[in-house]
């Protein structure tokens, strides 16, 4: 037992000797390397030491009868100096200040030289930053403001104190200071970014908007095109005016710029739609009155109560077409097919503006379609006049 003890310590003392040689001979390369200009290879074996032992010494044995101070810190940071890097010697160096032991050395008064040094050249570099910083945030606001002027106001004024604060940053010569404005710097840089990324998200979206908007106005366009181009053989005053307000919004359309909002394109649109439904009853009134004199004889003239319906369904008034006391049954076969005919679009119309069609008024129209081909199984719509919806059901209700 007593020689397992005795083997179990020797064994323990040993390894402990070893890790005590490492650092030493760690400490004594990184010197060796300084001495010898390879601030580089000194760097590694520095830091081996200060992992084994990171604790400085006014004196310890480096080997044999030879004994020196255990500054690792602090040569740690010649290293660094001698690298170009202050703001790791400057770590290190604190390190070594903390620990204490460097004041009572002849190194201390170096330290405090190149310590100053690279705090001046760390100041520096810190305000080339800044600077960079501020020139990108400047860029930043005005990429915003061609995009979301209003949404800038505030931001400018962020970005006029930030200007300010790095002024007097700058004037204080404090590393704290500059810390503290980078701090802000970010924070601005982030609100920027975030706002510019929501009006981005908000210029896609109106310029789909847009897209899809001008390709409707060109197929209205198209087809108000068309209208113009019909005849003039009524010679109709209101027609006439009714063609020229078209033509003129054609024409605004046609000049209207493509970075124009979408609201106005569609406002547009629906301006250029109205006058065409104008345009498309006037006309149908129009034929509806000469169709009537060219097919009723005159020593027979069509009922007032048909004329009455024809009235009601040019101007729109469906609801009225249907209220109409109308004496359908008892009037000559051309009255009662016109008379079924006016009933069953008004209900179809009825149907269709509802915005789903309406079964019930679906069905009602059907019923008097039926009526009109019991009277006149080869009568044929004017397609100028009634829906061709209505036409086409009225067509597959005869192959039936």
């Amino acid at each position: 037992m007593k020689w397992c003890t005795l083997i179990f310590l020797a064994s323990a003392l040993g390894l402990h000797n070893s890790a005590l040689a490492d650092f030493k001979s760690d400490y004594s390369e990184g010197l060796k390397a300084l001495r010898a200009g390879d601030p580089e290879s000194a760097l590694g074996s520095l830091r081996s030491a200060i992992e084994e032992n990171p604790n400085a010494a006014t004196r310890i044995r480096l080997y044999g009868m030879r004994f020196d101070r255990y500054l690792p810190h602090y040569f740690l940071g010649v290293a660094h100096f001698a690298l170009g890097d202050c703001r790791q010697a400057l770590d290190a160096w604190d390190e070594a200040s903390q620990q204490g032991i460097i004041q009572g050395q002849s190194e201390y008064q170096d330290l405090k030289r190149d310590q100053k040094h690279c705090s001046v050249a760390s100041f520096k570099q810190l305000e080339g930053a800044a600077r960079r910083q501020l020139s990108n945030l400047r860029e930043a606001f005005e990429k915003l403001q061609q995009i979301a002027p209003a949404q800038v106001s505030g931001i400018q004024n962020s970005l006029e104190r930030l200007g300010t604060e790095l002024q007097r940053a700058i004037e204080h010569q404090t590393v704290e200071g500059m810390s503290n404005w980078q701090t802000k710097a970010r924070a601005l840089s982030s609100t920027i970014a975030d706002l510019h990324a929501v009006a981005s998200d908000q210029l896609e979206q109106e310029r789909i908007k847009r897209n899809r908007a001008r390709a409707d106005l060109l197929r209205t366009i198209a087809v108000a095109r068309q209208r113009l181009r019909e005849g003039d053989e009524f010679s109709d005053p209101v027609e006439q005016a009714l063609k020229a307000s078209l033509a003129g919004l054609v024409s605004s359309a046609e000049r209207l710029d493509s970075s124009a909002p979408s609201a106005r394109i569609t406002a547009l649109h629906t301006d250029i739609d109205r006058m065409q439904r104008q345009l498309i009853v006037r006309r149908q009134s129009l034929e509806i009155e000469r169709r009537r004199s060219q097919a009723i004889p005159t020593t027979r003239p069509p009922p007032t109560w048909l004329l009455t319906m024809a009235e009601q369904y040019l101007s729109g008034d469906y609801e009225g077409v249907l209220r109409l006391d109308a004496p359908i049954a008892d009037a000559e076969p051309g009255a009662q097919t016109h008379g079924h005919l006016f009933r069953a679009s008004a209900l179809f119309n009825l149907s269709t503006l509802s915005g789903e069609k309406n079964s019930a008024l679906l069905e009602q129209a059907k019923a008097e379609l039926q009526q009109l081909q019991q009277i006149d199984p080869e009568f044929q719509p004017d397609l100028s006049v009634f829906p061709p919806d209505l036409i086409s059901l009225l067509l597959s209700m005869k192959g039936r």
